[in-house]
């Protein structure tokens, strides 16, 4: 897998993960290795993630899945997919999938109600729901930590008691 980019390596990780899953009750083992590892090798660049290709047709939105929806022009993305694998595993669910939707267009973030970059979501349900007010467009999103300080990715622990409520 030389030249992917992490992104890529994370949906063959998901896809790997998917196919362990399916034949495990054949008595099928698999070994998978992995340098890519988002629990221990986060995303540090800010190479932006593909807009359609193999992470939308590895990673379809199941009951188990996380939606990521991002906008091209906002850097954050990649630290919020971080934040969010970390956070999965902590809670013991890497087999929790991640889709990533990139909103192209102010018309399709008003369709999608995407209220900026990066917004996750399950079942269609925002984990941490957007302030009252929030207008939808092509935005860098703005959270609010448990301390009332700015951040570009949700507060660790608000989206973990969310991921609890949605997982465990």
């Amino acid at each position: 897998m030389t030249g992917m980019t992490n992104a890529n390596a994370l949906a063959w990780h998901d896809r790997i993960n998917e196919v362990a899953r399916d034949y495990a009750p054949r008595g099928v083992r698999v070994l998978q290795i992995n340098s890519n590892d988002a629990v221990r090798t986060c995303m540090t660049s800010r190479s932006r993630l593909p807009a359609s290709g193999v992470l939308d047709q590895v990673a379809e939105l199941t009951p188990d899945s996380v939606e990521l929806l991002y906008w091209d022009g906002c850097p954050s993305h990649p630290d919020a997919l971080c934040l969010l694998r970390t956070l999965l595993h902590e809670l013991g669910r890497d087999d929790v999938r991640v889709r990533f939707t990139r909103v192209e267009t102010d018309e399709q973030a008003r369709e999608l109600r995407f209220p900026g970059s990066p917004t996750l979501r399950v079942n269609g349900a925002e984990l941490v729901p957007a302030e009252e007010g929030t207008d939808f467009g092509l935005t860098c999103r703005l959270y609010r930590l448990r301390n009332g300080r700015p951040s570009p990715t949700p507060d660790p622990d608000i989206l973990r008691e969310a991921l609890r409520g949605a997982f465990c």
